[in-house]
């Protein structure tokens, strides 16, 4: 991980915790700073690009997970072991079809319907045989 990559992620994950920690403001809104705002227009051209911006982005998607994991009760991975190229598949599906929304709306949305689904706790703490 180069340091700028290193970066994005720990500005991303600073930034999720103020905005867990502080949860949202009396009418549930809240800042969103970096990757995060931009539009799902422009995630679909830096995807199509699959260039540098892309990976800054994964780096942003990775940071947002990360810091959702840290600061959720009872929540280890969200993702539940998937892939961030799957991850990344699910912004697609948001974001083809919500073009003036957000890149931190199609996190939200990924999180929230995948709560059911996530990993409480770590492997290493689960048992082995049922």
């Amino acid at each position: 991980m180069t340091i700028t990559t290193m970066k994005v992620v720990l500005l991303a994950l600073m930034l999720t915790v103020f905005e867990t920690a502080a949860a949202a403001d009396s009418e549930e809104a809240y800042a969103v700073w970096g990757d995060g705002n931009l539009s799902c227009h422009k995630y679909n051209k830096a995807r199509a690009a699959s260039g540098p911006e892309l990976e800054k982005i994964k780096s942003y998607v990775t940071g947002y997970l990360t810091a959702y994991n840290a600061f959720t009760p009872d929540t280890y991975d969200i993702a539940g072991g998937t892939k961030i190229d799957e991850i990344i598949g699910s912004l697609d599906d948001y974001c083809d079809t919500k073009q003036v929304e957000s890149l931190e709306s199609a996190l939200h949305h990924y999180v929230q319907g995948h709560v059911e689904k996530r990993a409480r706790t770590s492997p290493r703490q689960r048992p082995r045989w049922p």
